[in-house]
Order: C-alpha cells, then structure tokens, then sequence
C-alpha cells in the first residue's frame, strides 16, 4: 500500500530493536518510540521524509503494522546525524 501523508500529518514507521536471536522486537517499554518518516504532509516545513523522529508511547493512529500516522506537534524530536 502506497500512502502520501496530508496536511499537517507524518507517516512513521516504528522503528525495530534487532535482537540476537531471530526474533525482531518492537520497543513498546519506554514512554517514547522511534521512527522513521515514510511522508510528510504539505504543511509541514521541519520535518522530512527519510529523518529518525522521537514521539510519545501513545501519539498517532496505527494504520498497519508498526506504520503511523501521526500529527506534526506529536513529534518530540528529530535526530541529528553527525
């Protein structure tokens, strides 16, 4: 399914914790997640699509399996890459 975000919306893929067994976890323990932008709606100007975002346990809609949607003030923060 491709998506295109809308608005002032983010598409963010939550981010996944490699273990060392063949299991992929998803981090759901800290009050925060991490993703990655997928698509960023038209109104918005700070983010961009392919940055690492911070945002809170409980921000955003599901939409897929580890995909959400999630509304520009919903993010806490972005990584810097160095």
């Amino acid at each position: 399914m491709n998506l295109r975000a809308t608005g002032d919306k983010l598409i963010v893929k939550l981010e996944e914790v490699k273990s060392n067994s063949t299991i992929v976890l998803v981090s759901n323990d800290s009050e925060t997640k991490t993703g990655n932008v997928l698509s960023v709606g038209p109104d918005i100007e700070e983010i961009n699509a392919g940055e690492r975002v911070l945002f809170g346990k409980f921000s955003g809609t599901e939409i897929q399996e580890n995909i959400f949607v999630l509304k520009a003030c919903d993010i806490l923060a972005i990584e810097e890459v160095a």
